[in-house]
């Protein structure tokens, strides 16, 4: 893999895996533009690792709140009780992806770059963001019922083609949670999916060369990092103006494209 493939295929990552339009859909697409197919697991890895990096960085603030509530610090009761509330969610919404892993991952595996299912399920994303125009909007302060609702959502975005953050953050606000902590509670799921994917990943080995190349794995990496904290940043922005639907017309239109090319 040359460089600037690398490149391409790193900020798609940092991207996507954020934007709530499906990373696993756009890696195919953009490999088939560059006629691309990885001999091994070693660029997917070190960028599903920089983008984890890339989250850490933009949410800082909660990751600090969340460590001080369980070691002693400076912290008021009232910080402390909440940054316990978060460790609790995050668990809570983790557990049905953590179940339909470990229960299903062979036959998800055997699924996940199939370019005709991936297409056939961005439609489903789109309409799920198109649904959130509806979202009732009354800021309700999550707990451990609506995160393990949310937590559903994130099991079902396992298959290739749900958005995992589209279906996380659209849930949340059909649930009536306020927008920004939709939006960073989301980025927080994402980081023990992205790092329990990982470990699955090398537990199942690498091979000893990887096919992209040193140079190639650090500029994708870093591209992914960069692309993550601006895709963080920017999705924000569109979820507090109320403008998530917007993504969800673009899932159907690559979904219809995806599929119009998949089936030629």
């Amino acid at each position: 893999m040359d460089w600037l493939s690398a490149l391409a295929l790193g900020m798609v990552q940092g991207l996507t895996e954020l934007l709530p339009v499906s990373s696993s859909g756009h890696l195919v697409l953009v490999e088939k533009a560059l006629g691309l197919e990885l001999s091994d697991l070693s660029f997917e890895v070190s960028v599903h690792v920089a983008t984890a990096l890339g989250l850490c960085l933009v949410l800082g603030k909660e990751l600090r709140m969340m460590f001080r509530s369980v070691v002693p610090s400076g912290l008021s009761e009232g910080e402390r009780v909440q940054g316990r509330s978060l460790i609790l969610n995050v668990f809570v919404a983790t557990l049905p992806a953590v179940a339909v892993g470990l229960l299903a991952s062979e036959p998800l595996r055997a699924v996940f770059h199939d370019p005709v299912l991936t297409f056939a399920m961005l439609p489903v994303t789109g309409a799920l963001l198109v649904a959130t125009r509806w979202a009732p909007g009354d800021g309700r302060i999550l707990n451990p019922r609506l995160a393990l609702l949310i937590g559903a959502a994130q099991a079902v975005a396992i298959l290739p083609g749900i958005s995992r953050s589209g279906f996380t953050i659209a849930a949340a606000l059909l649930l009536g949670v306020r927008k920004d902590e939709a939006v960073k509670f989301s980025f927080l799921l994402s980081l023990p999916a992205i790092v329990g994917g990982t470990a699955l990943e090398l537990s199942r080995g690498l091979s000893s060369a990887s096919s992209a190349g040193a140079g190639a794995l650090a500029v994708g990496s870093v591209a992914a990092l960069v692309s993550a904290v601006v895709a963080a940043g920017a999705l924000l922005r569109v979820v507090r103006r109320g403008k998530l639907e917007y993504f969800g017309y673009y899932c159907l239109c690559v979904g219809a494209l995806g599929l119009a090319l998949s089936l030629r």
